[in-house]
């Protein structure tokens, strides 16, 4: 039998497919074999097999899609200064707190969960209740990139910032009024009056405000001085130029609403230095 087999390294081949031998090969195969009497028939088989090896059609592997939670908008951004819970700040409570939200295939926060706490209980609420309205997400996704359930986690430090004068109020939701830019108010290094930081004086005050119907104040009153009265008077001076909203639980504020704030004077940092060194500060106050 006249047959060429072809082996190729594969792992499969295709099922093997016949040919008709050409004259060539029928020629070649009986000289091969030295047939010489005219009267015997040299001739192969019918066919010819060749046995071909192509590459089998293999299935492609589908990409792997899957990616985690990302957020769309800056962590940065989530909680700000003016977030400062009321109550950490009356107790002067700092600390950090590490939370896990849970993240909805829509990319909205669906649940949060404090995985280790401050140590203020105040600040642990306050991170998950910001947090979870103001974070959005680019969801998780699946293999197949469908948008599916995913996790987040990070960690928020909450420091009350000690190198400015500032003030809170003590009672926001109790009086049902707050000021309409936060619970924590920076004071500006400009409104530092100028013979107050010559002498070194700082200290805190504790202000009772009252407010009129469309929540400006009209009467200012010491409760606690700050040892000073240069900076009552001042703390008074900047209160009477707020304007206050209902806070979540009132519907409104009504006339003569009484509400608390108190005042921390802190001399600016090149002011202090200014008492420890007696170097006058470059810059003018």
């Amino acid at each position: 039998m006249f047959a060429y087999l072809l082996f190729l390294t594969t792992a499969m081949i295709d099922p093997p497919r016949t040919v008709q031998p050409s004259s060539d090969q029928i020629a070649e195969w009986c000289s091969d074999r030295k047939v010489s009497n005219l009267n015997m028939r040299c001739a192969p088989q019918d066919h010819l097999i060749v046995i071909t090896a192509q590459p089998a059609s293999l299935p492609v592997p589908m990409p792997d899609r899957s990616q985690r939670a990302r957020p769309k908008n800056n962590p940065g951004s989530w909680v700000l200064t003016n977030d400062y819970p009321v109550v950490a700040l009356r107790n002067e409570e700092e600390g950090l707190v590490d939370f896990r939200l849970t993240i909805g295939a829509d990319g909205r926060v669906s649940g949060c969960d404090v995985t280790r706490s401050s140590g203020s209980a105040a600040l642990d609420e306050a991170t998950c209740s910001i947090i979870s309205v103001r974070a959005v997400f680019e969801p998780a996704r699946d293999v197949n990139g469908k948008a599916t359930t995913g996790s987040y986690a990070n960690r928020v430090r909450w420091i009350i910032p000690t190198e400015s004068s500032y003030a809170f109020p003590l009672d926001a939701y109790r009086s049902g009024a707050m000021p309409r830019f936060g619970t924590y108010i920076q004071i500006d290094e400009g409104d530092y009056p100028p013979k107050a930081l010559e002498s070194g004086m700082q200290g805190t005050a504790t202000v009772g405000l009252t407010l009129s119907a469309r929540g400006k104040v009209t009467g200012c009153d010491i409760e606690s001085s700050s040892g000073y009265a240069l900076l009552d008077a001042k703390s008074c001076d900047i209160a009477r130029g707020w304007r206050f909203i209902a806070t979540a639980g009132a519907s409104k504020i009504t006339a003569e609403t009484k509400t608390r704030h108190r005042f921390r004077w802190i001399l600016p940092y090149a002011w202090q230095e200014y008492q420890r060194t007696g170097i006058y500060p470059p810059k003018s106050y």
